[in-house]
């Protein structure tokens, strides 16, 4: 059975660059008192496909990974989704963050 979830393996460029900002949001939302990423997650529809990547790692791809086997552990694993959502979470943390403690700083009232 083919997955038909254009997430799971994300082959092109654009593809890429579409995970990449979906992890930007939800990055951005972790970094705001009281929003969830998951929330932003589901929003933008790779709630599943985040829980599925994550339940990936099983005892298998450990295994696989202790052995020193990386082309069948990852062969199977959905790192290039994991690998884009990621960085667009991380470059999201780096640079919201100051941007959020300004903003607490000189209006926390609209902040909060």
């Amino acid at each position: 059975m083919e997955n038909k979830d254009p997430y799971s393996n994300p082959r092109t460029p654009k593809e890429l660059l579409s995970i990449l900002a979906r992890g930007f949001a939800m990055g951005s939302a972790d970094v705001v008192p009281g929003v969830s990423g998951g929330t932003m997650a589901f929003i933008l529809g790779i709630y599943e496909t985040l829980l599925d990547a994550i339940a990936s790692v099983n005892a298998q791809f450990v295994r696989r990974l202790v052995r020193f086997q990386l082309s069948a552990a990852f062969a199977e694993f959905p790192w290039r989704f994991l690998l884009a959502l990621g960085t667009g979470i991380l470059l999201a943390i780096l640079t919201m963050a100051h941007f959020l403690s300004v903003a607490l700083e000189h209006f926390p009232t609209y902040v909060w």
